[in-house]
């Protein structure tokens, strides 16, 4: 350790540097948390990035904010933060109160200053029960510096409760060294501290310690000249032999030393372009375009490249040779960013190919230039979808509905509106901006296409801005419960009043119901009796609906066999015929009235509800039950509904398969708006097949805006999966939603 210095000399000292060579002095800062705000003092002299997943709406506007987090991969990650019940309880001192991070789990029991802080085991066991999660949009260093064209900077500053390591082991993908580094090492192991230290002597920086936990480092130069005096002695030896390896040579170990090397590298290129070797220029080209302060120069300079590298492209696609396309775009890329043409080419080549990061970056450099083009605002809104990055995809998305463009899209576009602003408070405002978007692509006339999936596709989107009736808000709903013929597992007819009674004796306290068609009860139904009956922790009883089976019932009862004095059947005698072909979704038209199968379980769960008195919990068929219900019987939730925090469609923001509801006035009302909406919705002739989905939702506005008297919560992530299994493992999840590829042959012998 060379020297100690103070947070404001070290930010004083690249404010200087910079200000010597006419400019601000340039920073990244990873990590926005309140303890950790390096640059604050000096924001008028700095200009710069804050990279946070949590970062604040309405940050200082003197800085650009990305609300991400960094890490190795690309996509949407759980950050673990602590249950204000930790700090109320004195569990950990209220300093603590902003802690989050992806690894804190881990940092309870690696040996680091968390564990440290709470050296008893039972306290961290108690500490780790109030670990909660929120899902935030996550990149890779690489990926930040492309999206916002970061070129050289002066300070990197990182302080993330845990993972600075792995940030800091991607330093590498910055265009060129930071002149000073700032590190936040309070959350990190000895071990990783010496990871930490040994990555500044690798990548030749002087470290300074400013605090305990807090280390700077000072870019060294003249550390790596020492490195490169080899290569430097056998480039001198060169002379009068290669003069473009002697240049390239020079220009490598000028580079590695963080200085500009323009004249060395320009020299480079043109000789390997006059040499007939244009492929060997891409990494030239890269680095000099990355260090270079003035690319149009750069640009004039290098026309004929361009021009070459433009016409090889050209030449290799219809050849079909990847591998070259992609290294005349690198070049194409590099140096030409405002040829929105090249970009173009680009973006849709990369989407054909399945390469969505690639394409996005193409379409911003599209868009940084021609910010009105819809497929480039397109393929960006949708890569910020799927990568979490919400600010940016509903600025984007706000921008591509005032363009005119083909009628798919642009529905496509309004239903994802939509889900941000349902996420917010119904208001006034709110509705008004719904009822836009859903009439804005309906007034366009109605597109037909040559390509039946994109028909299919389109007629989907249209039904589900269809069914968005925010009209029906307005009034009172309810509709009559209908009477509910039982029978016992033998199929022997009961009345509901003998069953309740049966159920009183017994001491119940929840009912399961799920309901099918013949198919799915041959298919689903035992596993998930046999499920139920053997995992419950509390007296229960199994109801199965037969989908139209009233008649049938002793023989569908045999058919599933399962013998228990805790399972009954009910059933209706739906007939399908005049609804067959009736339901849609973005794929395909169903033969089977799907729509109408999937919303029985509402009308018999309300019948259960007001019958028996009980609490009812209403799961897909397709369902193993792998844990008790005394924990949910306990909730005093009215109604506890499946909210999906990974969906990407209104629809889909609250998830059918499970659904808990209480023998309360709240429920009552709840259940009447559901099935209120449905009288209307499945009386028309074409359905989405999310219509219970949206259902449920309608039901929860329509409480909200008449302040309905009930409450409604949500279910756990350990309650049910709302991602896709394969087959069967050792989940620790209560219900197990089985989906369609599901491996039914993985499931124990015992629940078969």
């Amino acid at each position: 350790m060379d020297f100690v210095l103070t947070l404001n000399d070290f930010v004083q000292t690249f404010i200087g540097l910079a200000a010597s060579e006419g400019q601000k002095a340039r920073f990244i800062q990873i990590g926005a948390g309140p303890h950790f705000s390096p640059f604050a003092p000096f924001l008028d002299r700095l200009a710069g990035y804050v990279v946070d997943p949590l970062l604040e709406e309405g940050h200082d506007s003197r800085y650009v904010g990305v609300r991400a987090g960094i890490g190795r991969g690309i996509g949407v990650i759980r950050l673990r933060h602590l249950d204000e019940t930790a700090i109320n309880n004195g569990l950990l001192p209220a300093r603590f109160r902003e802690l989050r991070s992806f690894g804190l789990i881990s940092m309870l029991d690696s040996g680091g200053w968390l564990a440290g802080m709470c050296p008893n085991e039972e306290t961290r066991a108690a500490i780790r029960m109030l670990v909660r999660e929120t899902l935030v949009a996550c990149m890779p260093l690489r990926y930040l510096v492309g999206r916002y064209g970061i070129g050289a900077t002066d300070m990197l500053a990182i302080s993330t409760a845990g993972t600075e390591l792995e940030i800091l082991e991607q330093l590498s993908d910055l265009p060129s060294p930071p002149r000073g580094l700032l590190v936040d090492v309070e959350n990190l192991t000895l071990i990783q501290r010496q990871k930490v230290m040994d990555i500044f002597v690798a990548r030749n920086y002087r470290p300074a310690w400013i605090s305990q936990d807090l280390l700077a480092g000072f870019h060294d130069p003249i550390r790596e000249m020492r490195r490169h005096v080899p290569a430097l002695r056998r480039a001198a030896g060169l002379r009068g032999q290669t003069e473009t390896a002697l240049v390239t040579l020079l220009a490598d170990c000028a580079d590695d030393l963080g200085r500009p090397t323009e004249p060395e590298r320009l020299n480079a290129i043109i000789d390997l372009v006059e040499a007939g070797r244009i492929e060997d220029t891409a990494p030239l080209v890269e680095a000099l375009v990355s260090s270079a302060r003035d690319r149009e120069v750069l640009q004039q300079q290098l026309g004929p490249l361009i021009a070459e590298a433009i016409r090889q492209r050209a030449m290799y696609a219809e050849q079909g040779d990847e591998a070259r396309i992609e290294t005349m775009q690198r070049i194409i890329a590099s140096l030409y960013d405002k040829c929105p043409a090249a970009n173009r080419w680009a973006m849709g080549r990369s989407t054909a190919q399945l390469q969505e990061p690639a394409a996005a970056r193409y379409a911003h450099l599209v868009l940084a230039h021609e910010p009105d083009d819809v497929m480039a605002l397109h393929m960006a809104a949708r890569f910020a979808t799927a990568t979490g990055l919400k600010d940016e995809e509903l600025a984007l998305r706000r921008r591509f509905m005032a363009q005119q463009t083909d009628r798919l899209l642009q529905m496509y576009n309004c239903l994802r509106l939509i889900w941000f602003y349902l996420h917010g408070p119904l208001n006034e405002q709110t509705k008004a901006a719904i009822m836009h978007c859903r009439n804005l692509p309906l007034r366009q006339p109605r597109a037909l296409y040559g390509d039946p999936s994109l028909q299919i596709a389109h007629d989907h989107c249209e039904l589900m801005l269809d069914c968005l009736d925010l009209d029906f808000l307005n009034h009172p709903q309810d509709v009559a419960v209908q009477p509910l013929l039982m029978h016992d597992h033998l199929g022997r007819r009961l009345d509901l009043d003998q069953v309740r009674q049966e159920a009183l004796r017994e001491g119940v306290r929840t009912v399961l119901l799920a309901a099918g068609d013949d198919l799915y009860l041959d298919r689903y139904a035992r596993s998930f009796a046999k499920s139920a009956l053997a995992n419950s922790d509390e007296p229960i009883m199994v109801v199965l609906h037969a989908i139209g089976g009233r008649d049938r019932i002793e023989d569908i009862a045999a058919r599933i066999g399962v013998v228990s004095e805790r399972l009954y059947y009910s059933a209706d005698d739906f007939d399908d015929a005049p609804y067959r072909y009736t339901t849609v979704n973005n794929e395909c038209t169903f033969e089977k009235p799907v729509a109408h199968y999937q919303c029985v379980r509402f009308d018999v769960a309300d019948s259960l509800l007001q019958g028996l008195g009980l609490p009812v919990i209403a799961a897909d068929i397709d369902t193993l039950v792998l844990g008790g219900t005394s924990s949910l019987s306990a909730r005093t939730d009215d109604v506890i509904l499946n909210f999906n925090p990974l969906a990407t469609g209104f629809a889909a923001l609250i998830t059918a398969n499970l659904l808990r509801l209480r023998p309360t006035p709240g429920a009552r009302r709840f259940m009447g708006a559901v099935r209120a909406y449905l009288r209307g919705e499945l009386a028309k002739p074409k359905i989405t097949r999310w219509i219970d989905q949206v259902a449920l939702l309608m039901a929860k506005l329509h409480c909200e805006q008449n302040r309905t008297p009930v409450i409604i919560g949500g279910f756990e992530e350990k309650d049910i999966n709302n991602t896709i299994y394969l087959r069967f493992d050792n989940y620790s999840i209560r219900f197990l939603s089985l989906y369609s590829t599901f491996d039914l042959n993985s499931i124990p012998a015992a629940y078969r």
